[in-house]
């Protein structure tokens, strides 16, 4: 056999080795594109599933809007309030709780007697301010700073509250109970006011373990 016949066979077997290799890769290729399909479709079935689950329901919204003591842009309203609903679902609480502070603020504005016939309505915002910057989770004192001359007096007057923990205790001790619920974005006072029954857990964990 001549070099060219060596080189001829020599070039066949390596083309055909190629060849192999090639269609080995485009089955791991084609593979590997299937099961990306695969894991897609699984993922748009939890995504829609998960929505259908957490996603408030038109009643409750439509409650909540209605409780707002000024009633302004419906639509973009609404979807505030439903974007509230769901934040308040991702820190463990529910759209009645939601409810409840708005009439909470509906009486804070009873209180210091603003109502739609009253110069102080213009410091009412519209609901989809009030929603979209989560004053849902303001304190009275907060509420109402705008129409009281900066002078607050508690409905109820309140003991001061001894051994309110530090805020890094609080959110490694709140890390350490409940860690799905983001520590980070929580303060002492906003978990007190959303979760009091769970305050003297937080208080006796923090008593544990900082001696």
């Amino acid at each position: 056999m001549d070099d060219v016949d060596a080189y001829a066979k020599g070039y066949a077997e390596g083309k055909l080795d190629a060849q192999e290799e090639l269609n080995a890769l485009q089955g791991r290729l084609d593979k590997g594109i299937q099961m990306y399909k695969d894991l897609k479709h699984e993922y748009e079935l939890i995504r829609h599933n998960h929505k259908s689950i957490v996603k408030p329901k038109k009643d409750i919204i439509e409650i909540i809007y209605q409780a707002y003591p000024k009633q302004r842009q419906k639509p973009t309203a609404t979807y505030a309030i439903e974007q509230a609903i769901l934040d308040l679902a991702n820190r463990g609480n529910t759209a009645e709780s939601l409810l409840e502070r708005v009439r909470a603020y509906a009486k804070t504005l009873k209180r210091f007697g603003v109502d739609n016939k009253s110069e102080l309505w213009k410091f009412v915002p519209a609901p989809h301010k009030w929603f979209g910057e989560g004053r849902y989770d303001w304190h009275e004192a907060d509420w109402s700073e705008s129409f009281r001359d900066g002078r607050y007096i508690e409905e109820e007057k309140e003991v001061e509250e001894k051994d309110v923990p530090k805020l890094e205790e609080f959110r490694k001790a709140l890390g350490a109970l409940f860690p799905s619920c983001e520590p980070h974005k929580w303060t002492y006072r906003k978990f007190k006011m959303w979760h009091p029954s769970d305050v003297p857990v937080i208080k006796e964990w923090i008593l544990k373990n900082n001696p």
